[in-house]
């Protein structure tokens, strides 16, 4: 996928130098905070290119950001329309959550042991299913490499990623999309073409 701002451009440049179309964009809503202006704007971009957008809404220790987050969400999936989106992923990399500055015991058991997560998921899919033209719509949560830590996915009091997925998948059945957070920069085995400073085909 492509990150733009609201003002990017809808080109990407391709190894060869040569450039398409931006199809997908995935994109947090805090990404579009600020003023309706920026919404607009990037509303204006989606449809114009015809990108579609994988949005992120946030899950936390705060509760009341959380559904502040998810109130901003709704308003700009009803302007993007459902063909313009690809899924809503609740949460990214929730299993990172233990390790934020000021996240603490107390947090974490919510989250996890108590059920934070998981009932939160249930009524962020049920209000958008409420929204015209969503009920279909595939949802998520991003994991990134520490989800990946155990087989088949990391489950300790910490972050209960396994658990998660599982509860998800029998609620949401195959509505529910798996998507992983991939790095590729953190691969040394990742080289730049022979004799060149800029072409990574090889390594493509």
């Amino acid at each position: 996928h492509a990150a733009v701002g609201t003002t990017g451009s809808s080109l990407a440049e391709n190894g060869n130098g040569s450039a398409t179309l931006v199809q997908v964009v995935r994109l947090a809503v805090g990404d579009v905070q600020g003023s309706p202006r920026s919404s607009d704007e990037l509303v204006a971009w989606v449809h114009a290119t015809k990108a579609r957008v994988l949005l992120t809404t946030q899950l936390s220790c705060n509760e009341t950001a959380d559904d502040n987050d998810w109130a901003q969400a709704r308003n700009l999936l009803q302007a993007l329309g459902s063909a313009s989106v690809l899924g809503v992923s609740f949460g990214n990399e929730l299993e990172l959550l233990f390790t934020q500055p000021g996240v603490d015991r107390k947090c974490v058991e919510r989250l996890w042991r108590d059920g934070y997560i998981t009932s939160k998921l249930v009524d962020r899919v049920r209000e958008l299913d409420e929204i015209p033209g969503f009920s279909s719509t595939p949802v998520t949560s991003s994991i990134g490499w520490l989800a990946l830590a155990q087989d088949p996915f990391y489950d300790k009091p910490d972050a209960k990623v396994n658990s998660m997925l599982k509860f998800a998948l029998e609620r949401f059945g195959k509505r529910w999309a798996f998507a992983v957070n991939i790095y590729p920069y953190f691969n040394e085995d990742n080289q730049l073409d022979a004799n060149t400073t800029s072409k990574c085909t090889r390594a493509l």
